[in-house]
């Protein structure tokens, strides 16, 4: 193959490699809006705000930088936009039925980059009710150590490792088989915790900045940018990618994609004989 067709190849195979890696993303939000709800910009789960004087829209996002394995460049880190902080007295609430979120079922795996004002309780970052004992959460204890809950079974609390720290930006994230959590911060695995399943159910409310219960305990403090859920265990290059690129609108993703593909077209094509002189 000439080496010019090699480099035909290189858009299509780029594309191709962004839509496996997304390909099993369940929810993203981008928390871009500068006010109302937030948009899940693949699962379609918008989040309501129960008060949306308990926010700060547009908020500056995570700046370039190096953080543990991720490192941001100044473009990079532009891409993400704006962020949301909250106060702690509300949170994003989403309450409709049969949706992808309270749907889900393991494995999974769960994102963000999250600067908390202070470490005190529980803050969870997403996470269902808890008040029927099904569904599961995700947020950072007073010690700053991380947790993932299966409600009603399991509290998959970190026991060792670096821990989260108030006031700075970090990118944390756990990924659960079913038994099995590995907890993740900034790009590096610091432990791996074992414990039972939780059970879906299609009529369990998730919430942002806390849990989706009436009350809404365990409100983060803080800001919160680029949530992701995936329906998959995303390995530890996966995370790191995904820390480092917002993932583009699947229209993009569809239009990069037939350009792609025209392009291979084009390289396949081939060659027009010469004209014959009469």
């Amino acid at each position: 193959m000439r080496m010019s067709s090699l480099w035909g190849l290189v858009p299509a195979l780029v594309v191709l490699n962004v839509g496996a890696a997304e390909a099993q993303l369940v929810n993203y939000y981008t928390m871009n809006e500068t006010s109302g709800a937030l948009t899940d910009r693949v699962g379609g789960v918008t989040m309501t705000p129960q008060n949306a004087a308990g926010f700060t829209y547009g908020a500056p996002s995570v700046p370039a930088g190096t953080y543990g394995a991720i490192t941001l460049t100044s473009a990079q880190a532009a891409a993400f936009g704006t962020a949301i902080t909250g106060d702690g007295t509300s949170t994003f609430n989403n309450s409709t039925s049969s949706n992808a979120l309270n749907s889900l079922a393991a494995p999974t795996t769960v994102m963000a980059w999250i600067k908390p004002v202070g470490l005190v309780g529980i803050q969870r970052v997403i996470s269902g009710s808890g008040g029927d004992g099904n569904g599961w959460g995700y947020g950072i204890l007073a010690s700053g150590n991380q947790r993932y809950t299966t409600y009603g079974v399991t509290d998959y609390d970190q026991q060792v490792g670096a821990t989260v720290q108030a006031g700075a930006w970090q990118h944390v994230a756990v990924t659960f088989t079913g038994t099995t959590a590995n907890i993740y911060l900034n790009g590096n695995l610091v432990d791996t915790r074992t414990g039972g399943n939780f059970a879906a159910n299609t009529n369990e409310v998730f919430a942002l900045f806390g849990q989706g219960n009436a009350a809404a305990t365990e409100r983060f403090t803080g800001t919160i940018d680029d949530v992701r859920v995936y329906s998959t265990v995303l390995t530890q290059p996966q995370i790191v990618a995904a820390a480092m690129t917002p993932v583009p609108e699947p229209s993009c993703l569809v239009l990069l994609g037939f350009c792609a593909l025209g392009l291979l077209a084009r390289r396949r094509r081939p060659p027009e004989p010469p004209p014959t002189t009469p």
